[in-house]
């Protein structure tokens, strides 16, 4: 498995908690969604995919990191509609979802693809830097805001 892969399953468990279009802890699904979602795309794949030196490829990562700070942006108006009990909270949610995994679509179809350009040794070396992002987050949140289970984490580590 490798960052991309792993990235992808958050962009499934993200797809199924749209349909519900509720958030159980605010502060844990923010944790996992930047802190360690965005911090791999950010901090591991973006970098990575931005040494093939194409004009595209840059441009479409400048989109995706331009949505992340809107989704940031939507989300901490969410966490403050919802501490202050404003209506507009559960009128913006479904919105919040709806940009979101219109997002996860555009990066799997733009950004993603082009991880496969890459030598397979950097794959192997940046799981291991994603499981570091998510140890340091917090790998509990993580499992359950992903649904992966224990066992699941300790078959990546392999």
């Amino acid at each position: 498995m490798d960052a991309v892969e792993l990235l992808m399953i958050d962009h499934s468990a993200l797809r199924i908690k749209s349909e519900d279009h509720e958030i159980i802890n605010m502060m844990e699904f923010r944790i996992f969604l930047m802190d360690i979602h965005v911090g791999i795309e950010e901090k591991i794949v973006f970098p990575e995919l931005l040494t093939l030196g194409d004009y595209e490829t840059k441009k479409s990562i400048d989109g995706m990191i331009a949505d992340h700070k809107l989704l940031d942006k939507l989300y901490t108006n969410l966490m403050k509609w919802k501490s202050g009990e404003n209506p507009l909270y559960e009128e913006r949610v479904p919105l919040f979802y709806k940009t979101l995994t219109f997002h996860n679509s555009r990066e799997e179809k733009l950004v993603f693809p082009l991880w496969k350009k890459l030598e397979p040794e950097i794959a192997e070396n940046d799981i291991k830097a994603a499981l570091e992002i998510i140890e340091s987050s917090g790998i509990d949140i993580y499992m359950r805001e992903t649904g992966i289970s224990d066992d699941m984490i300790k078959y990546i580590k392999q």
